[in-house]
């Protein structure tokens, strides 16, 4: 069985053959056979096939005169003992057959084989014009001769078979229909009863029997008219050699096939012999496999309606880029899929033209959306082309709005209403939602298609906040968009903005009530919405939004500017607005008392000093003495004891947390973080899991969170895979091929990682040219990232980790390929790499036209992918070795398969048989699993946070990891959350937790399939290394601020209840106040007249006077101007900021010709200041090695209104 891979098949033409051959025939064979059958094919120049130059044209199911013409040809067995005319020999088919599968006495149609026979010459009938009629018939007449097909006599095929040359050799040869059914031999075939290959391929009378179908099924191809084709890369059924690869005739295959007998629909060429597809409905009709040929073609299909319609037609060329010749030719590439710039049109029952479209580039889908067809019919399409070869297409037909008018009349119902999060709205009571849908959707019974002219009968209502419709402040919500979807029958309205805090009211309306402008909502026969409950005129459902309330914006230490442009800082307070969900019904300032709402309580507002460092250790956190609160504002205003900027004793970078009342990590309250070594390697498995609280990490009722970071590592030292990955070259079907080694012996024995190194030699030379001189890469940046990505890829998906040095390991350079025997130029060998035990050198020729983009495919003008080829020199590096006699689709071979040229999908790299011969030499075999147990006790809920530190290791880890969260439940082991990458490929999940029994998996990409419930399962992970994994828990508390309704402060703005807000700024003294040589605060306003310093007294009046006043770790406050009318709200006549060049003669502007923030500087822009900048940029931060410009920050500061 291992010597399948190749088996030689004949071509005849006339008296002479073509043979070919195995690897390894002694040449003085293959001499001697091709002098003995040369072939005398005359050819047919045709790009996307060898057609051998000749067809059927006068079979017994009558003349097919023309290329594209349709053909039935007859076909028939011969019996046992006919004379073969080309040696005189008798055949014994039948007989050879039988000793495989079975058989008997009656006639051949009844034996168990017959059907592999007729399904081989079927497919051909199912994929073109050449229709195959088995002929049960055959007077046993010699073969050849004048005996060509007669009806009722013998087919025009007759198929026998007879020794030929024993084993290992030629496996059948097949006659061209060269004299176009009118002489003996056409199509005739012959099968080599003395190989053994057709004993070693049987699978029994009701298996695929893959070599013999094909067999029969490329020798047919030659009874057709078609030749061989090159190269043998096993994607194409007419290549000289069989191939398991596939089954049955493949695209290039069709194509000829196509191009001889036309599609499986010929001849629909006019209107009047239009394939009639019938009648067709709502939904999508689809046309397959069909073509225009070369010689002219047009297709026309015909449809019915039974009413009017919207009609959308997609047009899709069908092909592929690959190479392609005759047998003794050259291969050339050809690009299928652009042969034709195809086009349609449709019409209507009279023949009159509705539209034309043809606007698409050649290979790119012609697409017709939503035509109107406005009445019941016959409509037609034609499709037509312009090109020199057979094109091949999809048709995508749609139709939608179609209305039966058999159909019984019924009223459309309202069966349901979603949101997009959350559960289906209940019609009997008030559905509360603490998420804003971004959509809702209506769907109606199965029998309606809804007039979409009517969807104003859909409304959705606000309350206006108080909870009732019935005052007269209710808001009507305009959709954003809404519409039907394909079936007419579903409706989705969307939302333009985000919907607010309040209680909605739908109404789908079953009457039009014209006094207030309301209409119906009717399918396209004109009747109305059946409400569902009698009496009513409508269906209504009710939903609450609960949303909390958000903080929209902060103003530290507020300034208001006065009349004069002088400006008054409040240096004691922040101000703090919420959105519109009120926190207390009306104006409240914190009494102290246990009656405070709270919003004005003032834990719930925590102050904290960072010190402007990382570490929580040496925070200090302060509180205000007192927070007013207006909901008519939306605002609460915190007032501290002293001034902010005083709070420590100077300026300093504060965090403002809002939300609860937790106790925040700090210099009062240190963070505690128990480090836990388990010292022994902790198991995968569920009874022996490693328990966190036995080191300390023991999760308990109250507020304060726990920690605990664990130090592991995630090895396979000794507990290796039992099984061989698959992809030896000494595995069936590798073995025996004379010109491929995929591994070149490339073996891996050991249970760990392998761990490689690679440099692209930025530094040293790699080697010397023709002359001896030293050689330099010239590799770029963009390409060195390239080659990361690459081994990137490599590593995914192989066992094997890369590490990128200056000088060790594989080296990947570009430049003259002249150390690995190889002379460079454009239009030559594009690659050349050397192979070292991962110490080679891969050269990619510098003198090449590369493009650096990562996709491999190359781009006109002749730029080669350098990114592809790279990648395939690199394989070599690692071991792999040629693939090209593969399928298509591998990187060491044939790259189109993966290739997305033309395609929505994504490139797909390294393919499936690199991957597999890869995983061979690099076993994936890390099946470490370290499984961590805690408790989450009854009555305690919160968040936990789970996270891995490897590549984050000051000391870089190469293990990817996979993080699993389970949970213990009364039926078994639930799975609440998994991660693999997050920060790069280090892991993280945060969720929240309820009481129960849980356990932490941590295992390698790779790995994830494992089954904790049984030791020692899983396989397949990538890599292996050193790992730290940071456990946190912070209970969930319900001391936090909530709104009039109690629902808790949404901090962190994602749209449920709970979390807190944080915001960070820094705060200096003013300036005049801040002690000399102390940070302090600048000041600027474009309003005070007089001399300026800078202090709130005197502001600055341009800000290139304040940056050239200020040091690091100052404050520039960019405040806005009130303009003549003192009203800082009427923008018109207000003084802005002006960067850039403008006015008389492109002048430098009044705050210069652009804005860099000084190193180290804070500049903090108020509400209402306004910037006009015309040919400039604002700068924060270093823009090149030469400027400094760092720890520089700009923070715009804004309300609601401004």
């Amino acid at each position: 069985m291992e010597s399948l891979e190749r088996r030689e098949l004949l071509a005849a033409d006339l008296l002479h053959f073509d043979p070919v051959f195995a690897p390894g025939t002694p040449e003085e064979y293959v001499n001697r056979m091709i002098e003995q059958f040369h072939n005398s094919g005359t050819g047919h120049d045709k790009d996307e096939a060898n057609l051998q130059g000749s067809r059927w044209t006068n079979p017994v199911g009558g003349p097919s005169p023309n290329m594209g013409d349709p053909a039935t040809v007859t076909w028939s067995i011969v019996p046992d003992g006919t004379i073969d005319g080309t040696n005189n020999s008798a055949t014994n088919l039948i007989a050879f057959m039988d000793s495989i599968y079975g058989g008997g006495t009656g006639p051949v149609q009844d034996r168990p084989w017959f059907n592999i026979f007729k399904r081989a010459y079927d497919r051909w009938s199912q994929v073109s014009g050449i229709q195959f009629v088995y002929e049960p018939n055959d007077d046993g007449a010699p073969i050849g001769g004048s005996n060509r097909g007669v009806a009722g006599v013998r087919g025009d095929v007759r198929i026998g078979g007879r020794p030929i040359d024993g084993n290992f050799g030629v496996l059948a040869f097949n006659y061209f229909p060269s004299g176009g059914g009118n002489a003996g031999f056409d199509g005739d075939m012959i099968i080599d009863t003395n190989d053994v290959f057709y004993f070693n391929v049987a699978d029994g009378p009701t298996g695929e029997n893959r070599g013999l179908s094909n067999v029969l099924g490329h020798e047919a191809g030659h009874g057709i008219g078609l030749g061989h084709v090159i190269p043998t890369n096993q994607t194409k059924l007419m290549e000289p050699f069989i191939s398991l690869a596939y089954l049955g005739p493949q695209h290039d295959d069709i194509l000829g096939a196509q191009e001889l007998y036309g599609d499986p629909v010929e001849i629909n060429d006019s209107l009047a012999t239009a394939t009639d597809l019938g009648s067709l409905g709502n939904g999508l009709k689809r046309v397959t496999g069909n073509s225009l040929d070369a010689e002219n073609d047009t297709d026309w299909y015909k449809f019915n309606v039974v009413s009017s319609a919207k009609l959308s037609v997609t047009l899709e060329p069908v092909g592929e880029t690959y190479d392609v010749g005759p047998q003794g030719g050259t291969a050339t590439t050809v690009n299928s899929k652009a042969y034709q710039d195809l086009s349609f049109k449709v019409f209507d029952a009279g023949g009159t033209e509705l539209v034309d479209v043809s606007s698409a580039a050649i290979g790119e889908n012609e697409v017709l959306v939503d035509l109107d067809l406005t009445s019941s019919g016959d409509y037609y399409i034609q499709v037509d082309g312009a090109g020199a070869n057979t094109q091949l297409y999809n048709l995508s037909i749609t139709l939608k709005g179609i209305v039966d008018p058999n159909a019984v009349a019924t009223p459309p119902r309202l069966l349901a209403v979603a949101p997009n999060v959350g559960e289906i709205f209940n019609f009997n009571r008030t559905n509360i939602l603490s998420v804003a849908p971004d959509e809702l959707v209506f769907r109606f019974d199965g029998a309606q298609s809804i007039d979409p002219a009517t969807l104003a009968g859909i409304r959705l209502t606000r309350a206006g906040g108080d909870g009732t419709f019935a005052d007269g402040n209710e808001t009507v919500i305009t959709p954003g968009w809404i519409g039907l979807d394909d079936t007419g029958r579903v409706v989705t309205m969307r939302f333009a903005e985000t919907l607010p805090d309040d209680l909605y009211r739908i109404e789908v309306f079953g009457e039009d009530i014209p006094a207030q402008g309301i209409v119906a909502l009717r399918n396209i026969k004109g009747e109305k919405l059946k409400p569902r409950f009698a009496g009513t005129d409508r269906d209504t459902i009710l939903f609450d939004l609960e949303l909390g309330a958000q903080v929209v914006a902060v103003v530290p230490q507020p300034v208001t500017t006065q009349a004069d442009g002088t400006v008054v800082q409040a240096r004691d307070q922040i101000e703090v607005y919420f959105n519109d969900d009120d926190l207390h019904s009306s104006a409240v300032t914190t009494t102290g008392g246990p009656s405070d709402p709270t919003v004005v309580k003032p834990e719930f507002y925590q102050l904290i000093l960072t010190q402007d460092s990382v570490t929580p250790a040496d925070d200090v956190v302060f509180n205000p003495v007192s927070i007013s609160y207006d909901p008519a504002t939306d605002k609460a205003v915190l007032t501290f004891a002293s001034p902010i900027d005083q709070l420590a004793g100077g300026a300093g970078t504060f965090r403002l947390r809002v939300g609860s009342n937790v106790p925040v990590n700090s210099m009062a309250n240190p963070p505690v973080v128990t480090s836990i070594a388990p010292g022994a390697d902790p198991a995968g498995f569920l009874s022996s899991a490693f328990d966190l609280a036995g080191g300390g990490f023991t999760i308990t009722a109250g507020v304060n969170p726990v920690s605990a970071i664990i130090s592991e590592q995630l090895v396979n030292l000794n507990n290796q895979l039992l099984l061989d990955y698959p992809g030896s070259d000494f595995e069936p079907g590798h073995r025996d091929i004379q010109d491929q080694k995929h591994l070149g012996g490339l073996e891996d024995d050991s249970p760990r990682i392998t761990q490689a190194f690679y440099t692209f030699l930025l530094e040293d030379s790699y080697g010397v040219d023709a002359f001896g001189q030293p050689l330099f890469t010239s590799i770029t940046p963009e390409q060195m990232d390239r080659v990361r990505e690459i081994y990137e890829f490599y590593g995914a998906q192989l066992g094997i980790d890369f590490v990128e040095t200056r000088n060790r390991g594989m080296k990947v350079v570009v430049g003259d390929p002249f150390p690995n025997g190889v002379v460079g130029g454009p239009g030559g060998v594009l690659g050349v790499a050397s192979v070292d035990n991962l110490n080679g050198l891969a050269i990619m020729d510098g003198a090449e036209n590369w493009h650096n983009e990562l996709t491999l495919q190359d781009r006109p003008g002749g730029q080669f992918s350098f990114f592809g080829t790279a990648l395939h020199e690199i394989g070599h590096m690692l071991g792999l070795g040629h693939t090209y006699e593969l399928p298509d689709g591998t990187i060491m071979g044939s790259t189109t398969a993966l290739n997305a040229s033309g395609s929505i999908l994504e490139e797909i790299f390294p393919g499936d048989h690199d991957v597999v011969h890869g995983q061979h030499g690099y076993r994936p075999d890390n099946k470490d699993v370290d499984l961590y147990k805690f408790d989450v006790p009854t009555g305690v809920s919160g968040q936990v946070s789970i996270a891995t530190i490897a590549e984050r290791l000051l000391d870089s880890s190469q293990a990817d990891s996979h993080l699993t969260l389970l949970k213990q439940t009364a039926s078994g082991l639930d799975v609440i959350a998994t991660n693999n990458d997050y920060f790069s490929s280090d892991s993280l999940i945060r969720t929240d937790l309820d009481a129960g029994t849980y356990y932490i998996a941590v295992t390698t990409s790779g790995n994830e399939d494992f089954d904790p419930r049984i030791d020692n399962t899983g396989s397949g992970g990538v890599s292996e290394g050193a790992y730290q994994l940071r456990v946190d828990f912070i209970p969930r508390v319900d001391t936090t601020i909530v709104d009039t309704a109690g629902t808790a402060l949404d901090g962190d703005g994602d749209g449920r209840a709970g979390g807190d807000f944080n915001f960070w700024f820094r705060a200096a003294a003013p300036m005049g106040v801040a002690a000399p040589g102390q940070p302090k605060t600048v000041f600027v306003n474009k309003d005070f007249a007089g001399p300026s310093d800078g202090s709130a007294a005197a502001p600055y009046t341009s800000i290139p006077a304040a940056a050239a006043a200020v040091s690091p770790g100052d404050i520039i406050r960019i405040t806005g101007s009130k303009g003549a009318d003192g009203n800082l709200a009427t923008a018109q006549d207000n003084r802005a900021y002006e960067i850039g060049r403008g006015g008389v003669g492109n002048q430098v502007l009044s705050d210069g010709l652009s804005f860099e923030v000084p190193k180290g500087v804070t500049v903090m822009i108020d509400a209402g200041a306004l910037f006009k900048i015309g040919g400039s940029r604002i700068v924060v931060g270093s823009r090149d090695a030469g400027v400094d410009k760092s720890f520089a920050a700009l923070q715009v500061l804004g309300t609601p209104m401004q």
